[in-house]
């Protein structure tokens, strides 16, 4: 966990979702770290995780459903370009 990291953890006002929240600074970059679960009609439980630049333009994003094994990786070249799963 980044030092100096807040928690911040909420849910849907009238539905099942809730998430938990971990943002903090680490080597001069900007972590976000979440779970998102939803025990609604159609449960899931998902983490991402959002990197960026000390100016905080997003660098890299990853998805992972959790339970299925898919995952999705974006990363950005910093000039606006996104790659997705490398490619």
């Amino acid at each position: 966990m980044p030092q100096d990291a807040k928690i911040v953890r909420w849910r849907e006002w009238d539905g099942p979702g809730f998430e938990h929240l971990v943002l903090g600074e680490q080597a001069g970059r900007f972590l976000a770290d979440s779970v998102v679960i939803c025990s609604g009609e159609t449960p899931f439980a998902v983490r991402y995780r959002i990197t960026c630049d000390a100016g905080w333009h997003a660098k890299s994003v990853t998805v992972d459903m959790i339970g299925d094994g898919r995952t999705l990786v974006l990363a950005s070249d910093g000039d606006g370009h996104w790659t997705r799963d490398g490619l």
